[in-house]
């Protein structure tokens, strides 16, 4: 991987027309005042609204600002996973939301933090103020499966943004395509002993749009964690 760029931060959306602009230009100047070399790798995930043509002039505006288009949807993890292994150059690499829910402010003190810290390997969010009612109740719960199963030291599993050195990522051999590559991701890097920290940051809810996660959504997380259990297992056994 070329390490031209000290930082890659991507932002997949999806049908986010009303928050990336505003989203990408506090980005911007979030990085700018960080000071080190930086790009912002938005990916457009088969919009159909507005998204790509406002990504376009963001593109055209700002040199920071590299655009990948996809002409189909691959999944959440999927393209994730895809966009850190062939669209991102930096030494340090991760991902942010596209609908402000985390402030510009604190993903990059997130990458300072992996910056000022080599002996750490990643980094990423613990979203304080986040969880209203049955919303709190089914997260604590899915927080609570996730670590009775895996045991990771996390107090918000989904938690992003995510950053993590590059050449570690490599060494993963991440394979999940769906909506839990955060746990694939966070039980690798402790089965490898790998540190990571959690860092607070306040959950300020969507600046526009709808959400792409409801009661479904829920349920396939469950059944997904459940699923890459079982493929954990599969694997230690014919180890």
């Amino acid at each position: 991987m070329d390490n031209h760029f000290k930082i890659s931060c991507m932002i997949p959306c999806y049908n986010e027309e009303e928050c990336i602009t505003g989203t990408v230009e506090e980005l911007v100047k979030g990085f700018q005042k960080l000071g080190y070399p930086y790009e912002l790798v938005v990916i457009d995930h088969a919009s159909r609204d507005k998204t790509l043509e406002m990504l376009q002039k963001l593109q055209e505006k700002h040199s920071s600002v590299k655009v990948i288009k996809m002409s189909q949807n691959i999944g959440y993890g999927g393209i994730i996973n895809l966009g850190l292994r062939e669209f991102t150059k930096g030494s340090i690499i991760g991902w942010t939301c596209a609908d402000g829910e985390v402030k510009a402010e604190d993903t990059v003190q997130l990458v300072d933090f992996l910056i000022q810290n080599t002996d750490y390997a990643a980094v990423k969010a613990s979203r304080i103020n986040r969880n209203q009612g049955y919303r709190k109740f089914i997260s604590g719960k899915y927080n609570h499966l996730v670590n009775a199963l895996f045991r990771i030291k996390t107090t918000d599993i989904n938690g992003w943004p995510l950053f993590v050195r590059s050449e570690v990522y490599d060494g993963l051999n991440i394979g999940l395509k769906n909506w839990v590559i955060n746990i694939e991701i966070l039980h690798k890097l402790q089965k490898k002993n790998l540190k990571f920290k959690d860092i607070d940051c306040v959950y300020q809810g969507r600046k526009g749009g709808r959400s792409k996660v409801n009661m479904l959504t829920i349920f396939a997380f469950i059944y997904q964690v459940i699923l890459y259990k079982i493929q954990v297992l599969i694997s230690k056994n014919k180890e």
